[in-house]
């Protein structure tokens, strides 16, 4: 028998070298990935990210809770001024906007849609079509400008009713005057603010009259809601929610009489009507007390729909706004 001498050349040599080598690359490649996990077990942390936070962060959910404006009464507790809540419409156009299995949630037909929406709002069917229609073809989406906004609940679920594909609303705080021309400039007005807040809603600020004097008082806080929950959206244990309860703003009641105020109102109208003045101004006032019962004016407008603006002619009120009104 011939005996063969191993070499570095030979195959055996080569398969003992490769193997070693081999299996010190996977026990690096292991004390590598041990130290990794034995060192986000230790700092918990990764790539300069807290792992602990981030993990509270996907599981929490938190919600601004809003705070209610407060109520402006008249001396007998009518409603003058109050919040609710206002609808504006837009059409998605994108082809990009589709749900599962592919279902476009994007406008479809856009024909019948402006056929629909025309019955709604105070645009025409073309006017409507041609919004949809923009010779920009990478258009997300579209908005129909006034006439698409301050809807009211009741139209919002007329059109819902329809069941459009495409279109959708966004909610929006609003003022809401239920008697329109009355004591306008005494009431005042109050509208969203032009800077959004945290959550990217629009608080509501007064900007004349009663509205924008008593504003702070009339102004609430709003509160929050940070809860936890499972991956499935089920909340878990309430010794980690963290609430904060919305503190709505006060009230406030003025001096007038809802029942003087309309008859004043009456009057100046038929004034106005029969004689045309550049501008009147009456005020009622118990003369024992000095309440002012009833004050009006000409030009004047509706606080809801805001037509027939003319503050040019409101004379200023501060002087007696004490005695208007009591929070």
């Amino acid at each position: 028998m011939k005996l063969v001498k191993k070499t570095r050349k030979s195959p055996q040599w080569n398969r003992r070298v490769f193997g070693r080598l081999l299996v010190l690359i996977i026990a690096a490649i292991f004390v590598v990935f041990a130290g990794r996990f034995i060192y986000i077990a230790a700092t918990g942390q990764i790539a300069g990210v807290d792992l602990t936070k981030r993990s509270h962060k996907k599981y929490e959910e938190d919600t601004v809770v809003r705070a209610q404006r407060g109520t402006i009464y008249d001396s007998l507790g009518n409603v003058l001024a109050q919040d609710t809540n206002a609808y504006s419409v837009y059409a998605v156009l994108s082809h990009d906007y589709v749900g599962t299995n592919k279902k476009p949630l994007y406008v479809t037909n856009k024909k019948k849609v402006a056929k629909i929406l025309s019955q709604y709002l105070p645009l025409s069917e073309a006017k409507i079509y041609k919004q949809m229609t923009p010779t920009n073809q990478a258009v997300y989406q579209v908005e129909f400008g006034s006439a698409g906004q301050n809807l009211s609940l009741s139209i919002k679920r007329k059109i819902e009713a329809q069941k459009l594909t495409g279109i959708y609303f966004k909610e929006s705080p609003t003022r809401l005057y239920p008697n329109g021309t009355f004591a306008s400039h005494v009431i005042g007005l109050a509208q969203t603010s032009k800077s959004a807040t945290a959550d990217g809603s629009q608080d509501l600020v007064g900007v004349m009259g009663i509205e924008k004097y008593f504003n702070q008082q009339l102004t609430g806080e709003d509160g929050y809601k940070n809860l936890m929950q499972d991956s499935y959206g089920y909340a878990l244990s309430q010794k980690q929610n963290k609430v904060k309860v919305a503190k709505n703003g006060q009230d406030v009641y003025l001096t007038i009489d809802s029942r003087l105020q309309s008859y004043l109102e009456s009057l100046l109208t038929t004034v106005n009507k029969k004689y045309k003045p550049v501008s009147m101004n009456a005020v009622l006032m118990n003369a024992k007390t000095g309440e002012i019962l009833a004050a009006s004016q000409r030009p004047t407008f509706n606080a809801s729909t805001k037509k027939v603006l003319a503050i040019s002619g409101a004379i200023h009120w501060s002087k007696m706004v004490m005695n208007l009104g009591r929070s």
